[in-house]
């Protein structure tokens, strides 16, 4: 996923001013599940007809003690940039993350009978060994959520804020779960996507690294891998195969610096969504920007080559030191 500095978003909060524009709530607010049972909590946004949203910074609480939040998905969401990709604290009980969409979110289109608000969705499983129903809170932090306006100065909106409650019954039910049902009927790939290569002499130490993106509107982005694979375009190249580092796919975040500084590998991205389904985007860098191994590439022949030099060497003294002792 796309990032935007954190500079960014610190922008906007000096400069805000506040206005009522905004409410972020659970859905669904309040539901009976299984102790066993693994279910879906969306976070939803709703923002006045007549204000756009354009990033936010979102904390929610739960009890740990009583619930496990195994995974946050950003398949149905809204956002596009990520200052902060959700993050599980299962020691303190919390889940954070920040983002934001280009151009704002206006809210639900008229005439769309779906609900269009999605921020994430946490995927949740209860921790309880109790046989009577528990009930279990989930709320927003307080004074931990803002929700910027896509004004051009970063205006804070006031919000209002909506939690649920979950009844966690004691009985057992068959089947694995909302979440595992959702997984297995996902065989979608995620999002066609591009890669971008980059060189800035202020960040990486003025090395390449590539950016890439993609969303996966079933069960969500899980992970990115990279893989870097020689160029065989020249004889050195292809007779030398062997002595190059072992070429395999690589797990990797955007921005990723590139092991082969030297642009002589064809570049592949592969996404994961959480079902395992993948979609592979490949980049093989401009022609004029790789550098000419070729020093590099007569090392391994150097080498073989005096090894082969005192081979004949010895062989030819052996067979002296035999002539002579006849």
């Amino acid at each position: 996923m796309k990032k935007i500095t954190p500079l960014i978003l610190v922008v906007f909060l000096l400069s805000a001013n506040i206005v009522n524009a905004a409410s972020l709530y659970i859905d669904p607010s309040g539901a009976s599940f299984s102790k066993d049972d693994t279910f879906t909590a969306k976070i939803r946004l709703n923002t006045d007809s007549e204000e756009c949203i354009n990033a936010a910074e979102i904390r929610i609480d739960y009890p740990e003690n009583l619930i496990n939040v195994i995974d946050v998905s950003d398949g149905e969401s809204i956002f596009t940039l990520w200052v902060e990709e959700p993050k599980i604290n299962k020691d303190e009980g919390f889940v954070s993350f920040a983002g934001g969409i280009p151009g704002g979110y206006c809210g639900r289109i008229p005439g769309d009978p779906g609900l269009t608000n999605v921020i994430a969705t946490l995927i949740l499983q209860p921790n309880i060994n109790a046989d009577e129903p528990v009930n279990i809170p989930i709320s927003f932090t307080e004074n931990g959520n803002t929700v910027l306006l896509n004004d051009g100065r970063g205006t804070e909106a006031s919000l209002e804020l909506y939690g649920a409650e979950f009844s966690i019954q004691g009985t057992l039910v068959e089947g694995r779960g909302e979440w595992f049902d959702l997984l297995d009927e996902d065989n979608t790939a995620p999002e066609s996507f591009t890669i971008e290569l980059t060189k800035n002499n202020q960040v990486f130490d003025g090395k390449y690294y590539i950016a890439f993106s993609t969303t996966d509107k079933g069960s969500g982005i899980d992970h990115y891998e990279v893989l870097e694979k020689q160029i065989d375009d020249d004889f050195l190249a292809r007779l030398f195969w062997f002595t190059r580092d072992d070429q395999e796919w690589r797990p990797a975040e955007s921005p990723y610096v590139l092991r082969d500084q030297d642009l002589n590998s064809v570049i592949s991205v592969k996404a994961v969504d959480n079902a395992g389904n993948e979609r592979i985007a490949t980049l093989i860098p401009p022609e004029a920007l790789r550098k000419d191994n070729i020093v590099e590439d007569l090392v391994p022949l150097l080498i073989i080559g005096s090894i082969l030099g005192g081979l004949v060497l010895f062989v030819k003294k052996k067979k002296q030191s035999i002539n002579n002792e006849s």
